[in-house]
């Protein structure tokens, strides 16, 4: 069985699928949770990341799936693999979804969160308050972790 994760992605838009490759270059081995059909074809295809500057391509990095840098869909088989695998006990969960969807994704991160640990929460969100959102429901659920938010 492998290691837990070290940081775990929900809802990767734009900023938290570059964020995960950040974490991934950093040798930390990074679980992606999205829609399964976007989870189904970046574990198929990869993810291409290219940097400019000054309008050049100065970088291109082509991820693929492997043991340290996962995509889980949403369906239940793929979210029991996560379960599984879960977060390190002083991991990360990195929520950036878009803020409707917000309820959704805490309820998928709710899966690998362990309150007794000293894992933390960062929150890429926009929107009238979503950190209370969040804060109000991790409070309800798991006495202590909203305070690592």
């Amino acid at each position: 069985m492998p290691e837990p994760h070290d940081v775990i992605v929900f809802g990767p838009g734009a900023m938290g699928l570059v964020l995960a490759r950040y974490f991934f270059k950093d040798g930390q081995s990074v679980g992606i949770v999205g829609k399964e059909k976007w989870a189904d074809l970046l574990g198929e295809k990869g993810a291409l990341f290219i940097r400019y500057k000054a309008g050049n391509v100065e970088e291109k990095d082509y991820c693929t799936q492997n043991r340290n840098f996962q995509f889980y869909g949403d369906k239940e088989s793929s979210l029991e693999s996560l379960s599984a695998r879960g977060l390190s006990k002083d991991g990360l969960i990195l929520l950036s979804s878009k803020t409707p969807n917000l309820e959704e994704v805490i309820d998928l991160a709710e899966r690998v969160i362990d309150p007794d640990s000293n894992q933390k929460v960062l929150m890429i969100q926009n929107g009238i308050y979503p950190e209370l959102r969040v804060q109000n429901r991790l409070n309800a659920k798991f006495d202590g972790i909203s305070n690592r938010l």
